[in-house]
C-alpha cells in the first residue's frame, strides 16, 4: 500500500511539475524538503536514461535509500552539491551554495 501511495504522489509530482515553467518538484522529507528542478538536470545530464530506468518519466521504488543511491551518488560523481545541508532545506532557511 505503501508503495501504491508513493507512486501516486510521485506521478501527481511530475504531472504537477510538467506544467509550471521550471518543472520544480518538492520532495517532502523529514531532515527538510528537497526541491529537484528537472529542466536543470536535464540540461546538465542530456540523457533520461542517467535517472529513468525503463517507462520514461518514472524512477521505479523512488524513496530515500534509492534517492541516496541515485541523487547523492550522481551528486557526488559530478562534483555537485552533495552535503545534507545543500538539498535538504528547513523551512525558513535558504540552500547552501
Amino acid at each position: 500500500m505503501k508503495g501504491i501511495l508513493t507512486a501516486v504522489v510521485l506521478v501527481g509530482c511530475v504531472g504537477a511539475a510538467c506544467a509550471g515553467d521550471e518543472y520544480s518538484i518538492l520532495y517532502k522529507c523529514m531532515n527538510g524538503d528537497v526541491t529537484f528542478n528537472h529542466k536543470n538536470h536535464q540540461r546538465v545530464l542530456d540523457d533520461c536514461k542517467k535517472c529513468h530506468d525503463g517507462v520514461p518519466g518514472t524512477i521505479p521504488a523512488f524513496d530515500r535509500p534509492a534517492a541516496h543511491t541515485l541523487c547523492k551518488g550522481c551528486h557526488e560523481r559530478m562534483g555537485a552539491p552533495s552535503r545534507c545541508i545543500e538539498c535538504h532545506i528547513r523551512a525558513n532557511t535558504t540552500p547552501a551554495l
